[in-house]
């Protein structure tokens, strides 16, 4: 799902018929074959090094909505990068983690420079112009094509050097969380030129903050952050290298719940104390039925942790909205949210895994736990199922070739095959994809018994609340479903399905 992402261009723009191209580099003095492109090493407690090599550029053309052609300009592991309507750059961002409170810097410290002339490469178009991010509820296609002409009309380079950038995002669970941003290419415009700075070295000094020694002293050391903590730059080094006895305090789970739901939840309850975690459960009628009562609770719970007592790692809600309210509205969304429960300094990296049993009855509640514990305990007759997939790329004129294929193709490609486990995957709404020949371009049996008894289900296209728009999937079909027993893990990745108020 990560390369919706590196997609997302396409919802300003309609994709010329072209295959990228390619620009060889010499980096290291090496052939492009035999270059690493990031190392990362620790210099010293509190400085490390990341090293950057480029060993080639991928190019594209990019016709714009208002006719007008651009080319794209790329590399491995690059970010788009600049300001609206200015010519889009690819960058390096990587997240990094640092002591709690502590200050950042970086410097670069070695570098090399090119110049290559667009023109003589095939590049006669100028760079994409940057466009604003737009939500998946948005029309792109309505949406205003912005250019800046003053920024396309500059005659000279803008940096003699690589430009390095640090900045703190926010906390997350006793840490402070920042993003290193390397810009290695420069444009002249007027010139069609472009700088290249490669074999950089970039120094980055950590002062200060809150250090930890060690897991079993650190009140909000949870395991399951590592997986969080290892996709970021400096994963691992002089940081926790050794783990004493990781399971020395059990994890904390707390649930904050609706009376109502008391009898409908013990069973959940218990299965989560058999399975070895610390549960504390308590009652809107107790701590408050508010919001802000709610997060005053929480909050308080997890400042007051300790080692022998963590601090949460997992936060369940049970009870919609209306049983128990949502933690804020998102003041760019418009729409109720719980993150602000989960994160308690207000920032948008929660410090717990959270979530919602969205029950209104007691009787939902229990088809929702029940289903919870049959999948958590692995009490299938047949399991076979597991093994089957079913991808979905939805109908639509414009989407369906430029997002919804290439999402569903990627997933095919790298995760959803014979050689991963797969057994049977079946694939919808795509044309010729290479990694799957069985895969059809239309949608005739999509819902078929077979294709819901699955184990995943992808659905990448439009939808809103309640149903999925096309292929069409409503409430009131999957009360008719007969796959008792074969519950499919889901995702629905379209426009509404994650809007609850």
């Amino acid at each position: 799902m990560k390369k919706i992402l590196a997609l997302i261009f396409l919802s300003f723009a309609l994709t010329a018929n072209s295959q990228p191209k390619k620009i060889a580099l010499q980096a290291n003095g090496m052939k492009p074959e035999k270059v690493n492109p990031e190392k990362f090493y620790a210099t010293s407690q509190n400085n490390f090094r990341f090293s950057i090599s480029i060993d080639e550029l991928s190019w594209d053309k990019q016709q714009a909505i208002t006719g007008e052609t651009y080319t794209k300009l790329w590399f491995k592991n690059s970010m788009p990068d600049g300001g609206i309507g200015e010519p889009e750059l690819p960058v390096i961002k990587k997240l990094i983690r640092i002591p709690l409170g502590a200050s950042v810097s970086a410097r670069v410290s070695k570098y090399t420079t090119d110049e290559i002339e667009l023109t003589a490469k095939g590049i006669s178009n100028p760079l994409f112009p940057v466009q604003p991010s737009a939500r998946k509820d948005q029309d792109t296609l309505q949406l205003p094509f912005h250019l800046k002409p003053e920024a396309y009309r500059k005659s000279s380079f803008q940096i003699v050097k690589p430009d390095v950038s640090v900045e703190i995002l926010g906390n997350l669970r006793g840490y402070t969380i920042a993003r290193l941003t390397v810009r290695p290419i420069d444009y002249n415009p007027s010139k069609q030129k472009i700088r290249i700075f490669n074999d950089i070295d970039v120094d980055v000094t950590v002062q200060g903050g809150i250090t930890k020694s060690s897991p079993a002293s650190d009140p909000f050391y949870s395991p399951y952050f590592d997986v969080v903590y290892k996709s970021m730059l400096n994963a691992g080094g002089a940081i926790y290298d050794t783990h004493p006895d990781l399971t020395r305090y059990p994890v904390s789970m707390l649930i904050v719940s609706h009376r109502m739901f008391q009898t409908a939840l013990q069973p959940f309850v218990e299965w989560k104390t058999q399975k070895g975690f610390s549960v504390t459960v308590k009652y809107t009628d107790e701590i408050g039925a508010t919001s802000d009562a709610i997060k005053t609770y929480i909050q308080s719970v997890y400042s007051s942790a300790t080692p022998e007592n963590p601090a949460p790692t997992f936060l369940v809600i049970v009870g919609d909205v209306d049983q128990v309210p949502a933690s804020a509205t998102g003041s760019q969304s418009g729409k109720l949210t719980d993150l602000y429960y989960a994160s308690v300094d207000g920032d948008k990296f929660p410090e717990m895994y959270y979530g919602r049993l969205s029950a209104t009855s007691e009787a939902e509640l229990t088809a929702i736990i029940n289903k919870i514990l049959y999948y958590e305990r692995f009490q299938f007759a047949d399991a076979s199922y597991l093994n089957n997939s079913t991808l979905i790329a939805g109908a639509d004129a414009t989407w369906n070739p430029a997002i919804a294929q290439p999402t569903i193709k990627y997933a095919t490609a790298t995760h959803f095959k014979p050689s991963s486990g797969w057994s049977n995957i079946y694939e919808y709404g795509v044309t010729n994809d290479p990694n799957n020949p069985s895969a059809s371009s239309g949608y005739t049996g999509c819902y078929d018994p077979e294709r819901i008894a699955v184990g995943f289900i992808n659905y990448t296209a439009h939808c809103g609340e309640t149903e999925w728009q096309n292929p069409a999937l409503t409430i009131s079909a999957v009360e008719t479903f007969t796959n008792n027993q074969q519950y499919p893990f889901v995702v629905a990745n379209c426009c509404l399905s994650g809007n609850f108020g």
